[in-house]
């Protein structure tokens, strides 16, 4: 099947929405639907919708539907800035620990410290070699940061980051 559905103006698809059956102010729906799309929206007011139809159910309202992508939304940052907390604690905990055992620059020097690392060509993905270049990559793309631009001009000796 072919996609030949035209694209609609915000009005239009506010009108497409209150022919349907939403209820709500149509300029309301215009303004909100100007700044998040028809599409990802319409995952909120799916269940509203009368099962093989896409009318929605009597008294469906789009406030209603706004406000459960607003939750949605919060709850997401919630879950990401946790997320990125024990992300940060673990990536800590594993720095400091390596460094500990086997030195800070033992990742990009010594095979044995990372275990399930291969000593393949830089093409296979399980190798310490190309393993060891995208960490490079990576550095050199944060190259901007305060702390990197402090140890190179600091420890020129080095082209590796300490862990």
């Amino acid at each position: 099947m072919r996609y030949t559905k035209p694209a609609l103006t915000f009005a239009q698809q506010a009108d497409q929405l209150l022919a349907r059956g939403m209820v709500g102010s149509r300029d309301e729906m215009i303004a909100r639907l100007s700044t998040v799309s028809y599409y990802r929206l319409s995952a909120y007011w799916y269940t509203f919708r009368v099962p093989g139809t896409e009318a929605l159910k009597p008294g469906t309202h789009f406030d209603h539907v706004w406000d459960r992508y607003v939750f949605d939304q919060r709850l997401r940052v919630l879950a990401m800035e946790a997320i990125e907390r024990i992300e940060v604690a673990a990536r800590t905990q594993l720095a400091y620990h390596h460094a500990h055992a086997f030195g800070p620059f033992a990742y990009a020097t010594d095979l044995a410290s990372l275990p399930g690392m291969t000593s393949g060509p830089e093409g296979d993905r399980r190798s310490h070699a190309s393993w060891i270049k995208d960490v490079r990559k990576q550095a050199d793309r944060s190259s901007d940061q305060p702390f990197v631009r402090h140890f190179r001009a600091k420890y020129t000796a080095s082209i590796d980051l300490p862990i």
